[in-house]
């Protein structure tokens, strides 16, 4: 925000300046200023604080909160309350309505805790770091409704580079208004309905991403082509569509493939019914892909577990300070005892973790690729009334055993790093070194 250097006058002072310098002159307005600040700072005996008033020039800086580390927990509440009934006092009801002062208040401490998490992890392309937020309950709806494989929007997964303006498409997804229209993975987008992108938050594109269907939305885009890179527009109408969180293919010796995109509530019973296809095609092993795979809904990540597991092991733990913890178990007969690699990079996250973790510590599953991106922790949805729903970064996982990938990602058994940068594994698996690996791996040393 600017702040012009040049001063106004009190807004209860009925006199001029024009006639206030005719009737002091300079000196006298000099004189008048003084004497207003002095009288100011004057002892009054019937008042209960110091006070200065008058034209008080603007400052330099935001105040440095690091002064009031000091402080006790009874102590900054004191503080706050006592700013809050001076706020109610002092001001007229049209700029201190207790309920706006309580609201924002809220918004305050959201902020402060996410200022903090962000100075203490960095920011990552196109990855929230909020804490905690408030939404509304049409925002939370919108989530659900999301996690049950609805959605309305353009269907396109995608990688936030906000210094460079640039939302790279790592994923169209089938059935989407974006495949339809012909959009496709690596297109660069460079602004949404004219809005360029240049230091845009995840939340600024899912806003313009995102709303009713059949309303339209432009892009302007890069596109690589045999004859250079082309600039190109296109409209296309936001839709409903469902979400398939899951592909699948048998391939030679035996092996089936299961590609994971998200975890949503469709995605156990989907990854079942594919397993066992790919099963009686003949797989005798599988590979599972979780390269690119962005998490989601944390039952559906048991469930999934759940297919490859004894009845009652533990999967996870999940610890909400406040709530305690809960063992996350296998609760069905175990589906699949088929040999399994696992394929994860740096952009398998949260819930994707999760499975990983779980069926590496159960000596069920071999881990090919990177470490993974070091989300150990979940959120929830919290109903507060009037409207409002608080999202919130509460939930700590952990292995069976205590340990913890938050930070530092799930580890692989057999470290082979992409040579993509994008986080766009190799299409053609003759070139997919990780992919060929789990080959490898389940051919000649899984058992069978």
């Amino acid at each position: 925000m600017r702040v012009s250097e040049s001063f106004t006058s009190s807004p209860n002072r009925r006199v001029s300046p024009q006639r206030d310098a005719a009737r002091f002159g300079p000196s006298g307005a000099f004189a008048l200023a003084i004497t207003l600040v002095f009288s100011a700072v004057v002892p009054n005996v019937h008042a209960d604080e110091h006070r200065l008033r008058g034209d008080l020039p603007p400052v330099a800086g935001r105040l440095p909160l690091s002064e009031f580390d000091e402080l006790s927990p009874a102590e900054a509440k004191a503080l706050f309350e006592e700013v809050h009934r001076l706020l109610i006092q002092r001001l007229d009801s049209e700029r201190s309505r207790a309920g706006d002062l309580y609201l924002g208040a809220i918004q305050g401490m959201l902020a402060q805790l996410n200022a903090e998490q962000e100075s203490r992890s960095g920011t990552q392309a196109g990855v929230p770091q909020a804490l905690g937020r408030l939404l509304s309950s049409a925002q939370a709806q919108q989530i659900r409704q999301t996690l049950t494989g609805q959605v309305i929007g353009i269907g396109i997964e995608f990688q936030l580079l906000s210094t460079r303006g640039v939302l790279l498409i790592s994923r169209v997804l089938p059935g989407s208004p974006a495949e339809a229209s012909g959009l496709k993975a690596d297109d660069k987008i460079l602004n949404i309905d004219g809005q360029n992108l240049v230091g845009a938050t995840l939340a600024d594109v899912l806003t313009l991403l995102q709303g009713e269907g059949e309303v339209p939305v432009r892009f302007e885009f890069l596109r690589a082509t045999p004859l250079g890179v082309g600039r190109y527009v296109m409209q296309l109408n936001r839709g409903a569509f469902s979400l398939q969180s899951s592909e699948a293919h048998l391939e030679s010796d035996g092996i089936g493939y299961l590609k994971l995109h998200q975890l949503n509530l469709r995605s156990p019973t989907e990854v079942e019914a594919q397993l066992a296809e790919l099963q009686e095609q003949g797989a005798q092993r599988f590979i599972l892909d979780l390269r690119g795979c962005v998490g989601g809904e944390l039952e559906a990540a048991r469930a999934v577990t759940d297919l490859f597991l004894p009845p009652g092991t533990v999967i996870a733990v999940a610890t909400e300070p406040g709530l305690g913890s809960e063992d996350l178990r296998a609760q069905t007969q175990q589906r699949f005892s088929q040999g399994l690699a696992i394929l994860i990079d740096r952009w398998t996250r949260g819930s994707a973790e999760l499975l990983a973790a779980s069926l590496q510590e159960q000596d069920r599953a071999f881990l090919i690729g990177e470490p993974t991106f070091g989300q150990a922790r979940g959120e929830t949805l919290i109903e507060l009334g009037h409207s409002l729903v608080l999202r919130l970064e509460s939930v700590q996982l952990s292995g069976a055993m205590g340990s913890s990938w938050g930070g530092k990602g799930v580890q692989p058994d057999q470290p082979i790093w992409s040579t993509s940068g994008t986080g766009n594994w190799a299409k053609d698996h003759a070139t997919d070194l990780q992919f060929q690996t789990a080959i490898h791996y389940l051919t000649h040393d899984a058992a069978p």
